[in-house]
């Protein structure tokens, strides 16, 4: 009897030392993969083209050197035809959650869609982003569902929808 209880504990022992590794060689991975997802997602985010910024109210900012730039980046189905092929220091702020945007560019020539026509600016201009001048006018042009305006020197949109 105190062989077999010796034997039990013997191939118990085995039995555990042999699991113990197995396990721990199944942590090691899962741990790499976590943080080699979190170096990715980081390096995106870093090499992405443009610089884009998230804040904690639900909101993005986006922002490119050029129309081109614009264009061909992630978020370039954001920039609306209003936005002349000359514009730069393009600048956008977007609602995450709804259909609410807000567009800066400098343009020699301003928008060029043919839907734009002079209008009332109705609805809410208004925007947080720090490059969003304080009062939004009367008046400038409807572009579809946008607002456009021109203000010192940049113009501005933002989706009255």
């Amino acid at each position: 009897m105190t062989h077999r209880t010796a034997a039990s504990r013997t191939t118990t022992a085995s039995r555990t030392a042999g699991t113990r590794p197995a396990a721990r060689a199944r942590r090691i991975p899962a741990l790499a993969l976590v943080a080699a997802l979190a170096a990715t997602v980081g390096a995106t985010l870093l090499l992405s083209g443009c610089g884009m910024s998230l804040n904690p109210v639900g909101r993005a900012n986006v922002s490119w050197n050029d129309y081109d730039t614009a264009k061909k980046s992630d978020d370039g189905y954001r920039v609306p035809m209003l936005v002349p092929d000359d514009a730069t220091d393009i600048r956008l702020r977007y609602d995450l959650q709804t259909t609410g945007a807000w567009f800066r560019f400098d343009s020699e020539t301003g928008p060029t869609a043919d839907y734009c026509a002079a209008g009332s600016m109705r609805g809410d201009g208004g925007s947080d982003a720090s490059w969003w001048p304080d009062e939004v006018p009367d008046d400038g042009l409807v572009c579809g569902n946008w607002h456009v305006f021109h203000d010192d020197g940049h113009w501005y949109a933002w989706d009255a929808r």
